[in-house]
């Protein structure tokens, strides 16, 4: 098989899931599956104003424009507004738009607003905060991982940018202001984004520049020696 077939393999079988759970959304057959799953976690959470309640709402600003625009920046002048900030910046700008025209179409209420913990206004399915938050810290795992020479700032930045991935969602639930499809929607819409990105451009942008067959070839002489 390919290695053109192969790439585009993975994005095509997202993009499937992607528009059946949006018709799911649309006809709203995970109702019963959302509401005793939130409910479950509204009646174990606690009360309003608990530890968890400031934990959650600290930690899902990470998932906020605002903070991805200061991350955005101070990486700016890390990489020194090379190629790797504007492909982030593409990768958070396109995850975000296209999220929020699937959010259009489907127009899913949120859940009811005793149960949430902050104020959202927009439609419901998928999460944005789950959808870029995916993209990005994704895409910047992969950037830290082929880019970054400093091993310290390298690991640093994948194991944070995993934890991200992980804990934005949860605190979406935790919070209320998701159901458990919203996220996992957001989730798959942020890989599928973050594999267009990196099978398009940034793949081909480190191996022509080397940096994928550096590392392979001090893998195999490592292989060789063992």
């Amino acid at each position: 098989m390919s290695s053109k077939v192969r790439t585009i393999i993975m994005p095509l079988v997202l993009g499937a899931i992607i528009i059946t759970l949006a018709i799911l959304e649309y006809k709203d057959l995970f109702y019963s599956f959302d509401q005793n799953i939130t409910r479950f976690i509204v009646n174990h959470r606690g009360s309003k104003g608990n530890a968890l309640y400031w934990i959650s709402r600290i930690l899902t600003e990470l998932g906020n424009y605002i903070f991805y625009i200061a991350l955005l920046i101070a990486l700016g002048f890390y990489f020194k507004w090379d190629y790797r900030v504007w492909y982030l910046v593409i990768i958070a700008v396109v995850a975000l738009l296209f999220n929020y025209s699937i959010k259009l179409i489907v127009s899913r209420d949120r859940p009811m607003e005793a149960w949430r913990w902050m104020k959202e206004t927009s439609a419901s399915f998928p999460s944005s905060h789950s959808a870029v938050s995916t993209a990005l810290y994704l895409s910047l795992f992969f950037v830290a991982k082929y880019t970054i020479n400093n091993k310290i700032i390298k690991r640093i930045i994948m194991i944070l940018s995993i934890i991200l991935i992980i804990i934005i969602p949860i605190t979406r639930l935790v919070l209320a202001v998701h159901y458990p499809t919203d996220v996992i929607g957001g989730m798959i819409v942020g890989l599928f984004i973050f594999l267009l990105g990196y099978n398009i451009y940034f793949f081909k942008k480190v191996y022509r520049k080397g940096l994928i067959v550096k590392r392979e070839k001090r893998k195999s002489e490592y292989e060789i020696e063992e």
